[in-house]
């Protein structure tokens, strides 16, 4: 596995705290953790306002000043879109309530916290995020996709509406020179026009079905819609 580094910032006001979890943020499964220490929710807006370069953002409620609650609205005003650990001393489901209104990432107590299991708790977040922008993303795609497939579909629908009109009168064209007797060679040429005419007919008929905008290679940089499916 690559090793990686992960930034943390740690808003808390007790200088033992970020002690404690600086000893238990040794290098874990091949991570390597990071922390910066605040004092305050103003300090934080402070950095946040320089640099942006955290994974995480690990906030105490009780904080000289503004309080965890009050500093994390600050930052998501700000459109920081960081994740956010909520740490309490206890547990408050009104606070709950109004942090997870504030998009935060989980909402802990502080001494189940900042013990051996910080690095999994962060981990855990770090992973939740990137699945939930990988499925995000997956969406967009889908919706990109069946927007340009919207986009092909109305072409097709306009290009077979002009095509219709004179394949019907080459096929009727056809079908009347192939009843009257004919030198061998225009026979031959009719019959090549007649199975021409009737593969264009299949093909946009084909793209008018068409369930997806797959393409394959066709001739050098060229490429064109795939109706193998």
């Amino acid at each position: 596995m690559e090793k990686r580094d992960l930034n943390i910032m740690l808003i808390e006001d007790d200088p033992d705290i970020p002690k404690l979890a600086q000893l238990y943020l040794k290098p874990y499964k091949e991570t390597e953790f990071n922390l910066v220490w605040v004092e305050s929710g103003e300090d934080a807006l402070k950095f946040l306002t320089d640099s942006r370069n955290l994974d995480v953002i690990l906030v105490d409620f009780q904080l000289p000043g503004i309080n965890g609650l009050e500093t994390t609205r600050l930052i998501r005003e700000q459109g920081i879109r960081i994740p956010i650990v909520f740490l309490t001393n206890a547990v408050d489901f009104k606070l709950a309530i109004e942090a997870m209104k504030l998009d935060v990432e989980d909402y802990l107590l502080k001494e189940e916290a900042i013990t051996s299991v910080l690095p999994s708790i962060i981990l855990n977040v770090v992973e939740r995020i990137r699945l939930r922008d990988k499925l995000a993303e997956a969406e967009m795609n889908k919706l990109a996709q069946r927007e340009r497939l919207d986009g092909i579909k109305s072409l097709i629908v306009t290009i077979s509406h002009e095509l219709n009109n004179p394949l019907a009168a080459l096929k009727l064209a056809i079908n009347v020179l192939q009843r009257k007797q004919v030198p061998p060679d225009v026979a031959s040429y009719l019959a090549i026009m007649k199975e021409n005419t009737e593969r264009i007919e299949s093909v946009v008929a084909k793209l008018r079905e068409l369930k997806g905008d797959k393409v394959t290679a066709y001739i050098g940089n060229i490429k064109m819609i795939d109706l193998s499916e």
